[in-house]
């Protein structure tokens, strides 16, 4: 049998998704297993922690120490593995591994031998099969069903004149001014609802890792309920309770992007922000998920 490649995952929930999702299409592409690599978490506690598995009814094929190893001894530390994939882009053929600024899906059926992949390949070409093959994988736990369940039901939203609002905020707030990622505009979000509002919508329900700061700031005319933890009480429950609105408008973050693709409705309505990176970045680390089809560009500056 074909030795496996491996996948780290690290990060939030939408890159372990990205991660999982390029195992999936990696074992497509080359026909050998991927295993993933968690032990980055005994390092990173960030965004609690391997959640992947916590909020979705998944157990990853795991890499053991021993099949890291065989791949490159490098692998052994966390430290010199983020230094070397700043390094990787100037490596070239000497790089010990494979990441997301190096290499990719049209290039992974090349290599003779397994590879060890590190990065959040968010910007790969993901066709609609591999993205229905991890929708069938990604089956929520009992009792985080069960907990969205409850608290969407408090909420009682009418499903055809309700929307959801997610809006992340947090370290986008702090982040430089160059940074990849940016906060978007408070503007941004009511264009948008003054466009649903035209099309019906009657209720809007906010999802924020800043409802309290948002609660403070948001002026608009429209009927909003802000979700906080008297509602929801984690971003798993409340992950689950976004893929339950048909129409939904996301930030630009993995965490929206993967609650719109794994919504109950896939005929609903989703808008998503353009442009997703901060026009002023001009750094490598950029990546943008793809907009997908039948979903709707707004664009956030309203030009």
């Amino acid at each position: 049998m074909a030795r496996p490649n491996i996948v780290n995952i690290v990060g939030g929930l939408g890159n372990q998704l990205f991660q999982y999702l390029f195992g999936l299409a990696l074992e497509r592409e080359t026909g050998r297993q991927t295993l993933y690599d968690v032990s980055d978490f005994e390092h990173y506690d960030l965004h609690g922690g391997l959640t992947i598995e916590r909020y979705f009814d998944l157990d990853l094929p795991r890499a053991e120490p021993r099949d890291v190893k065989r791949l490159s001894l490098l692998l052994c530390s966390y430290e010199v593995k983020r230094a070397v994939s700043r390094l990787s882009h100037v490596l070239g053929p000497l790089r010990p591994w494979e990441t997301d600024r190096t290499s990719g899906l049209e290039t992974a059926s090349s290599y003779s031998a397994p590879r060890y992949f590190r990065g959040y390949w968010q910007d790969q070409p993901y066709d609609e099969a591999i993205l229905d093959r991890v929708r069938a994988r990604l089956r929520f736990r009992a009792d985080i069903d069960s907990a969205a369940d409850r608290a969407f039901q408090a909420l009682e939203p009418d499903i055809e004149s309700s929307a959801a609002l997610q809006i992340r905020r947090g370290d986008y707030l702090t982040a430089a001014a160059n940074a990849p990622h940016y906060s978007l505009p408070l503007a941004h979000y009511y264009r948008s609802m003054e466009m649903l509002s035209a099309e019906g919508i009657r209720h809007f329900y906010v999802f924020s890792d800043d409802i309290e700061g948002l609660r403070a700031e948001f002026n608009c005319p429209h009927h909003v309920t802000f979700v906080d933890e008297t509602i929801s009480g984690s971003p798993g429950i409340d992950f689950r309770m976004l893929t339950r609105f048909k129409t939904l408008v996301i930030s630009n973050s993995t965490f929206g992007w993967w609650a719109a693709v794994l919504r109950s409705y896939p005929s609903g309505k989703v808008i998503a922000p353009e442009p997703w990176i901060n026009p002023t970045h001009r750094g490598r680390m950029a990546q943008s998920p793809a907009i997908l089809d039948g979903w709707t560009r707004a664009d956030v500056w309203g030009s």
